[in-house]
């Protein structure tokens, strides 16, 4: 017994798309085309769309790591923390960070603290004359 697809006309969609595509982009694809094929591809072979990551401003990550703004903001200028800059570039930059580069970041920050031993101090002797 076979199963019918969900979307019967999905071979049909993928054909037509694709050649859409490569008609309006030819090999310079854009992201966007990028993701319309590979939704298709995936709609096509029953798979599960895969969800775009979810996108942090520096003042998110802040409130998350309760530090400033400022702070998130110098940690992307100066490599540590990778981000995404959605400006323009005419203007300031507006900075977004991906779920995934901020756990990278936490890891490579993660210190192990040794526990410390407690020393009790040698009683003092008290001198008899």
């Amino acid at each position: 017994m076979t199963s019918t697809p969900d979307y019967p006309c999905d071979d049909a969609l993928h054909a037509i798309a694709t050649l859409l595509i490569e008609v309006l982009y030819g090999d310079d694809r854009s992201p966007a085309a990028t993701r319309l094929l590979e939704i298709i591809e995936l709609r096509a072979t029953n798979k599960q769309i895969p969800e775009p990551p979810i996108l942090l401003t520096p003042p998110d990550v802040a409130r998350m790591l309760r530090v400033s703004p400022d702070s998130v903001r110098t940690w992307i200028r100066s490599g540590k923390l990778k981000a995404v800059n959605l400006g323009d570039g005419l203007k300031k930059p507006r900075y977004r960070v991906t779920r995934d580069s901020l756990d990278l970041f936490l890891a490579a920050r993660m210190i192990e603290v040794k526990p410390t031993v407690k020393r009790r101090r040698a009683p003092e002797r008290l001198k008899f004359y």
